[in-house]
């Protein structure tokens, strides 16, 4: 998944920046939750490209008591969260996607402040 951040990015005018932690226990995961995950990270990333009109984007992966978390994160132009979504189901399939695995997405964004997107699974 981190790869995939890097190489999307690779020749766009966008850095991709990823963190992870040094040393990250075994995390089990089901295939289930991997695909949804990934497909959720894919979906934020698209939304960077397409709409933040960003120059950074950051991707991080955690994990602690039982919990992964994902976060990615750009300093493009935001959006108003609590306004009405666009024409798109984006944001809405991430949500269904991560409620189908148990897991849990918080959208954190304001006009001009850039958009942060965290993703929350249990392990499984």
């Amino acid at each position: 998944m981190l790869h995939y951040a890097q190489e999307y990015f690779q020749n766009t005018g966008v850095r991709c920046r990823v963190e992870v932690p040094a040393r990250l226990l075994d995390f089990p995961i089901s295939t289930q939750e991997r695909h949804n995950l990934f497909m959720v990270v894919k979906e934020a990333l698209n939304n960077v490209l397409k709409h933040a009109e960003a120059t950074e984007v950051r991707v991080s992966l955690a994990e602690a008591g039982g919990k992964v978390t994902i976060v990615v994160a750009d300093n493009g132009r935001g959006f108003a969260a609590a306004a009405p979504a666009g024409s798109g189901n984006g944001l809405g399939n991430m949500k269904e996607r991560m409620e189908r695995i148990g897991g849990r997405l918080e959208l954190q964004s304001q006009p001009g402040a850039g958009t942060k997107v965290i993703l929350e699974a249990n392990g499984g």
